[in-house]
């Protein structure tokens, strides 16, 4: 999955889940200033985005991200990483 692709599901995510309408650029876009999202709005993307991705963020991070580009360079990196430890091959003994 590129940034691109991470990019333009969370937009969908933000414009038919959350149904915030913006007229920014939406890479660079903040969530308070441009997307006028609180805290706990932030919060629910964030669990939309662990829905979508099936991936597991860490606690607290409504009060870290606070762009666009932020979010989707921190869902890119734990999908790859979860895309790495998917498909390791498990080794068994066969006695």
């Amino acid at each position: 999955m590129t940034h691109s692709e991470v990019h333009s599901r969370i937009q969908g995510i933000i414009r038919k889940r959350m149904k915030v309408r913006h007229r920014c650029n939406s890479f660079t876009a903040n969530f308070s200033c441009d997307y006028k999202m609180a805290d706990w709005e932030v919060n629910l993307l964030l669990y939309f985005v662990e829905e979508q991705f099936r991936i597991r963020l860490s606690q607290g991070l409504e009060k870290e991200i606070r762009s666009m580009n932020q979010l989707v360079s921190l869902v890119y990196n734990e999908t790859v990483a979860n895309e790495k430890t998917a498909f390791r091959p498990v080794h068994q003994s066969l006695n």
